[in-house]
């Protein structure tokens, strides 16, 4: 990037000077990756800066540049990096298993304190996540669910799912591909199925936790999964995710508990709303939910 004429006004202004010493940091992130598949934006990904002269470059995308920072990064650092860390056989020394693992329990910090930041005005309410959901009982513990928030009879439970899908699955052109011929384990290791299991517990167990839980009485649950993977924001994809949603609640309907459809909500939806859902608590009293109905994103706002 370069300066430009400083006549120009702010908001037209795309050229910058670039800082001393910081030119090795834009030539790595200006270089070009050789791939055939060029629909993946492998490029782009990894560089997102193009280098068009001496000390000159061009920003390709924001959002690019945005998942570079962090999910690419992440890619980046294992296959550049770590995994060609050898021992002494010449085998990798670390595991994937491993390595997502670390990532898994860094995302889960990191939505927490976004969690707390969305919730922490609103009174009347309970926010309860990860370990304060875990209950200790003679046959071992019991892991209610990630995310729980009440407002009287209304609640939201999520799971949070730091799993991606990798570019051949992403790309393949076919849903078999995407499944990988295993339909209800692609949907498993997103959490479906743990969220329904959340719901089956719910009742019978919360109440130790949280002591105002509304047991008996009529309630709404709202469920929703907590995710990482951009792939997971197309088109389409909320409604599949909550067609197999529905596919396992079937018997778990009643009169006493309205279960809503489920909702994704991507970490980058969750950035984007945390200053506004931390500062608009209605004067009214009214809380919210994060519902997504033909894959758009709102806010539903729960009366008291």
């Amino acid at each position: 990037m370069y300066l430009s004429n400083s006549s120009e006004k702010p908001e037209h202004n795309f050229f910058y000077l670039i800082k001393e010493g910081h030119q090795n940091l834009y030539d790595k992130l200006s270089q070009a990756t050789p791939n055939k598949e060029t629909y993946k934006l492998i490029t782009i990904r990894k560089s997102p800066f193009i280098n068009v002269g001496p000390c000159k470059y061009i920003l390709s995308d924001n959002s690019f540049l945005l998942e570079k920072t962090y999910s690419q990064f992440l890619n980046d650092f294992w296959f550049d990096w770590i995994k060609n860390v050898k021992d002494e056989q010449g085998k990798s020394k670390f595991k994937i298993t491993l390595y997502r693992s670390a990532f898994g329990y860094f995302f889960e910090n990191y939505m927490g304190e976004i969690l707390k930041v969305c919730f922490e005005n609103y009174k009347h309410s309970i926010l309860l996540m990860f370990n304060q959901l875990k209950l200790p009982t003679k046959n071992g513990n019991i892991e209610i669910a990630d995310v729980y928030f009440r407002s009287n009879s209304k609640i939201i439970l999520g799971q949070v799912k730091s799993s991606s899908i990798y570019d051949d699955d992403k790309f393949g052109g076919t849903i078999d591909t995407l499944y990988k011929n295993d339909r209800n384990s692609f949907f498993e290791k997103f959490g479906v199925n743990q969220l329904v299991k959340s719901i089956e517990i719910l009742e019978e167990h919360m109440i130790n936790i949280d002591l105002k839980f509304p047991k008996g009485h009529v309630y709404t649950i709202y469920p929703c999964i907590f995710l990482n993977d951009k792939a997971l924001q197309t088109p389409l994809m909320a409604d599949t995710f909550n067609a197999r949603f529905q596919e396992l609640i079937v018997d778990l309907k009643t009169n006493k508990v309205n279960i809503k459809p489920l909702t994704l909500i991507h970490i980058n939806d969750l950035e984007k709303l945390e200053n506004y859902l931390n500062k608009t608590p209605r004067r009214s009293g009214n809380y919210f939910v994060l519902i997504k109905e033909t894959n758009i994103l709102f806010l539903q706002y729960m009366q008291l």
